[in-house]
């Protein structure tokens, strides 16, 4: 089992490291936009490029490649992938449970939020957003 579990991450870790490095200028860009970032992560240049993202985003991944042992690497991107695709997953089930128990008649913020429903209740209470 040890060696198909390294055969496998051995296969995956390059592909989820090229699709998180071929993303991360746009989301740079939307932080910048935003006002999360410094603004020089959302500077266009006159073909639609973001030039300057993407040299920043890969100097710093190539630093990081350089200095970081590659099993702790290989650690920290399986927990980060983890951990996103669990984040995504609670999103969707709040989401689709809020527009499950939305009432259906009227202006739906126009209603005070005083009561939620027990199922609603009980996903906050599980993923913490507020106590019992």
């Amino acid at each position: 089992a040890a060696e198909a579990t390294a055969l496998g991450e051995l296969v995956v870790l390059p592909v989820v490291v090229l699709v998180s490095f071929l993303a991360q200028p746009r989301i740079q860009y939307a932080m910048a936009v935003d006002g999360l970032v410094p603004a020089l992560f959302g500077v266009v240049d006159g073909r639609g490029n973001l030039a300057q993202s993407i040299l920043y985003s890969g100097a710093v991944c190539v630093v990081l490649a350089l200095l970081v042992p590659f099993d702790a690497l290989a650690d920290v991107i399986s927990a980060g992938v983890l951990l996103c695709f669990n984040l995504t997953n609670a999103s969707l089930l709040v989401i689709r449970l809020q527009d499950a128990l939305m009432p259906t008649g009227g202006d739906a913020s126009s209603s005070d939020g005083a009561e939620d429903s027990n199922e609603l209740c009980r996903l906050k209470l599980l993923l913490g957003a507020y106590s019992a």
